[in-house]
């Protein structure tokens, strides 16, 4: 950015309803690029379930204890990869008006930098977790401290990662922007981008919980003794379609927010 021009301070509450008029004023659009990716999604989130319902006894997935296996591990490679290949052409819709305008070669290169970006961030989240899951069953005294600092380390790496989130509009923009460059742009509108995606997101998951809440009502005659046991085939479907559109929809309120203060912070100004 040129020296002795302020940082621009982004608006928030302009930026989600730029966010909502977009992926809501283009949902046919939205369809049309994610249709692909949303099946392998849906596919990726209802096989496990079904998997476990079908061929694995009751007793067996009752007696297992709550962890981050392999099979939850690749639930989120391919989420990934399949939300990625989708964001990268929602984030050239909205950057560039067409999400095939850049060459096929270009794009595939943006796709696998945007997906290296994901594998990344991922890669972090899940050594965190992994390391707070050990950390926190080792602790058998001060188990409070121990919380205090996972929270510290989680919202440390919340908003470095935010705080690098110009990476992603570039890579799709086919633009070449360093850490160093893409930290510095941020500068001053950190809280603003959590502020904006908070305030899009909410109502899009409070909207979910009440959807899947109702579908938990329906296939369950008890709701409390919900397992997976116990589940109809009508529940892994409906519950995983509505998962699916729900992560679809919130990449791409989180991609268009993005868009916007890539705009606005890194093209040129008039």
């Amino acid at each position: 950015m040129t020296r002795g021009i302020p940082p621009v301070q982004v608006p928030v509450g302009e930026v989600v309803m730029a966010a909502y008029r977009s992926v809501f004023g283009h949902f046919g659009v939205a369809l049309e690029l994610g249709w692909l990716p949303l099946l392998i999604l849906l596919s990726a989130f209802v096989l496990p379930d079904l998997a476990l319902h079908y061929l694995v006894p009751p007793a067996a997935t009752a007696a297992a204890p709550p962890s981050l296996g392999v099979d939850d591990l690749g639930q989120l490679v391919i989420g990934m990869f399949a939300l990625s290949a989708f964001a990268v052409r929602w984030y050239q819709l909205m950057l560039l008006g067409d999400p095939r305008a850049l060459p096929f070669r270009v794009s595939l290169r943006t796709w696998l930098r945007f997906a290296a970006y994901g594998l990344a961030i991922l890669a972090l989240w899940t050594g965190f977790y992994m390391a707070a899951a050990r950390t926190s069953h080792a602790a058998s005294e001060g188990a409070d401290g121990v919380i205090l600092v996972e929270a510290v380390v989680a919202a440390l790496l919340f908003i470095g990662i935010t705080r690098l989130s110009l990476l992603f509009p570039a890579a799709a923009h086919g633009v070449s922007l360093g850490l160093t460059a893409a930290w510095q742009a941020m500068s001053g509108n950190v809280w603003r981008l959590v502020g904006a995606n908070i305030l899009a997101i909410l109502p899009l998951f409070f909207t979910n919980f009440l959807i899947v809440g109702a579908i938990v009502d329906l296939a369950f005659a008890d709701p409390t003794e919900v397992t997976l046991a116990a589940a109809p085939l009508g529940y892994f479907l409906l519950s995983g379609l509505i998962e699916a559109v729900t992560g679809f929809v919130a990449v791409a309120l989180i991609a268009s927010i993005a868009s916007e203060f890539y705009r606005r912070v890194m093209l040129p100004r008039d």
